[in-house]
Formats: structure tokens, C-alpha cells, sequence
């Protein structure tokens, strides 16, 4: 039996067994003869003369469609597409196993002013790009370093396929000492009424249960001595007053959604060093979101991206403010959490606020916080 490339094709249209037998009588070898109904018939014709069975089949007004590539003819077609991937992937490895041994880039982690002195400091030891990695010392690499830069606090070294990490930590220099004589005052961030006080230095001008307002002074930036003296001072410490925080989220009437439509695509492609090959399906979504996931082949520098395509369509939605307010009342609230930094809000009040032609849903709670700005 003669290996050949086949194509299968399906035929709709009436008195199909002439049409076969018209084709058989040219010359066409067919196969695979399948009848579906009484109207559509599939089989399989050589490669080479698909267009031809297709042409003639058309000129008899016969209604043709190419359904894919079978046997020998499916397998070469997908090596075929995927012959210069293969190619890559040689040349890849063919690369890999030239350039294990030799160092392809240097991660540098230490502060941006040090950089060039770093670098220097590696090149005095013969550690740069291009160099046989088996021969970087990785002690003798960080005993350099800590040599060559006196402002070193540690430097590590590490190795990993052909890139050469270098990590480096600086000496901390303690902080200088603040010169609490300079003048400054103590302000508070909103209105509230103050609950508690404390003051490390300065002079208090509130007391628990004063009502205080936004940008009063609450510790004032000067020390009263017993004798009567005073001097200027960085005014120290802090204020708690009860506030009330609010957040508001506005409803929107009418909504554009992106909604799925369950029609799922799944591609992939290949990324070696900076060069990305096709991925190996097409798109034919209209609109689409995608998540994509990445495999690393260590040490080949071969990156296999994998690409998942949802279809999705968008959609006009008509809302109401009855329909929507639980999900606002949940907005604001997370909103007021995020604005107080608290997880623990105690007698929420919501509320719905008109401004114009917009509305809102508002949530409001009294919390208990430092209003202290400055100290």
C-alpha cells in the first residue's frame, strides 16, 4: 500500500452518488466515503488534488467545505507549523550548552551610587560579562568587595546558570539628634472632640472634652518654666479626639459590563532569550480578556508561555438605586475601613445624599484616633 497525503472534505447539495461517480471517472481517487444524510456526504481525496475536486465540485454548484488534513498529510502539516519552534529550540539548547560556562549578566543589588564602583571593583578581579564563570571565586569576589568599598557593610555572591548575582548592604550611620528648641507647633488633622492627651514637649492648650477644629493649634511650640522664663520648643506628643469619618460611593444608573460567554481558547508560544515565536492558535474572539502563565526550562534560557483567551461581550445594564444598594452599602463600608485604617467600626450610619443629579450612598462611624499633625 502507497503512503499519500489525504484532505477530507464535506459535499452538501442533491444526487451526491453521481457526483462521486463523476469524480472516480476523472481520474480522482476518494476515500473514506461517508454519507451524514441525504445530503451531505464526507471523503477523502490526495493533497495534491484538493483544489482540483474542489474546483469541480463548485463549477456543479455543489456547496464544499475542507474539513482539515488527515493522516500523513495532518502530521507533516503540524510539523511543518511548527518546524521553525523546533529549529529555536535547537539552536537554544545547541546555545545553552556553549554558553553554560560563560557569565551572560551581572544583578546588581546595593545602592544606585555604588553601582559604578562595584562594577570597577569586579573588573580589578576579572569578573565581568563574557568571563568563564568557573573561573569567579565567589569568596574572592566578596572579600574584593568588601575591600575595594569601605562603606561595605557585607557582600554576597551567588552564581546561578550563566548570571551573577552580587548583593551588597551598606554601614548605617546613626541618625543625628533633632534640636528640640526649634519652634513648631502641634495641629489637628479634623474636628473632634479631644479624649485624651499627651505631650512629651511644648505647651498643651487643650484639655479632654474641648471641641477642636481643623488646623487649631493643640500643642503649642513653647516651654514655661517655673520662674516665669520661656523658650521656644519642638512641640512632642499626642491628641485623641472622637471624629466622624464618612465615605461615599456614587450610583450609576446605567453600567457597561464585560461578561464572559463560556468560549474558552487556549494557546501557546515560546520565548527564547528575547526572540517569542506565534502562538500556535489565532484569536478569533471579538472581545476577550486573557491570563497568561509562564514555565521556565533552566538552564536552556527557553521561556513557554501559556495563554488562556476568554470571549467576552459587553453589555448595557439598567439599574436601580433599591437593586444596587446592599452592593453600595458594602462599597462605602470598605471605603471607610481603608480611610480609618480600621477593622473594627463601631454604630455605622448609612445614608443616601442627592448632589446635583448624582446620588450617593455614604457611610459614616465615630472612631477614636491621633489628630495630632507635627509631633
Amino acid at each position: 500500500m502507497s503512503l499519500s497525503f489525504k484532505t477530507q472534505i464535506q459535499v452538501e447539495g442533491l444526487n451526491l452518488c453521481r457526483a462521486v461517480c463523476e469524480l472516480e471517472n476523472l481520474g480522482f481517487e476518494l476515500s473514506d466515503i461517508r454519507f451524514l444524510d441525504k445530503k451531505r456526504i464526507t471523503f477523502c481525496v490526495k493533497s495534491k488534488e484538493c483544489a482540483k475536486v474542489v474546483a469541480y465540485l463548485k463549477k456543479k454548484w455543489y456547496n464544499t467545505e475542507i474539513i482539515g488534513e488527515v493522516g500523513l498529510s495532518k502530521i507533516f502539516k503540524a510539523f511543518k507549523r511548527r518546524a521553525i519552534a523546533f529549529s529555536l529550540i535547537a539552536v537554544a539548547i545547541l546555545a545553552a550548552v556553549i554558553l553554560s560556562s560563560t557569565c551572560l549578566e551581572i544583578e546588581i543589588n546595593a545602592p544606585e551610587v555604588l553601582t559604578s564602583d562595584i562594577v570597577a571593583a569586579l573588573e580589578k578581579i576579572g569578573v565581568k560579562k563574557g568571563c568563564n564563570m568557573r573561573s569567579v571565586d565567589l569568596d574572592e569576589t566578596e572579600n574584593a568587595l568588601c575591600v575595594s568599598l569601605p562603606d561595605v557593610k557585607y557582600a554576597f555572591a551567588e552564581k546561578k546558570g550563566s548570571k551573577l548575582f552580587i548583593t551588597v548592604e551598606t554601614l548605617s550611620t546613626a541618625p543625628q539628634p533633632d534640636d528640640l528648641t526649634t519652634p513648631r507647633d502641634i495641629v489637628a488633622s479634623c474636628d473632634g472632640v479631644v479624649t485624651r492627651i499627651l505631650v512629651l514637649n511644648g505647651t498643651p492648650l487643650v484639655s479632654v472634652g474641648d471641641a477642636v477644629k481643623k488646623g487649631q493649634v493643640l500643642i503649642r511650640g513653647q516651654n514655661t518654666f517655673a520662674d516665669g522664663t520661656e523658650e521656644t520648643a519642638t512641640a512632642m506628643g499626642e491628641v485623641w479626639a472622637e471624629t466622624t469619618c464618612s465615605h461615599s460611593v456614587r450610583f450609576m444608573p446605567t453600567t457597561i459590563e464585560s461578561t464572559p460567554t463560556g468560549n474558552v481558547l487556549r494557546r501557546k508560544r515560546l520565548k527564547i532569550f528575547n526572540y517569542f515565536t506565534r502562538y500556535d492558535r489565532e484569536i478569533d474572539f471579538k472581545e476577550y480578556s486573557t491570563q497568561t502563565t509562564v514555565k521556565k526550562l533552566f538552564p536552556l534560557g527557553i521561556t513557554v508561555e501559556y495563554q488562556t483567551v476568554f470571549e467576552t461581550k459587553t453589555v448595557v445594564r439598567e439599574n436601580t438605586l433599591e437593586s444596587c444598594y446592599e452592593r453600595l452599602k458594602l462599597q462605602a463600608y470598605e471605603g471607610l475601613k481603608a480611610a480609618t485604617g480600621s477593622n473594627e467600626l463601631q454604630e455605622i450610619v448609612y445614608s443616601t445624599d442627592t448632589v446635583g443629579n448624582d446620588t450617593f450612598v455614604t457611610a459614616k462611624a465615630k472612631i477614636i484616633k491621633n489628630v495630632a499633625i507635627g509631633g
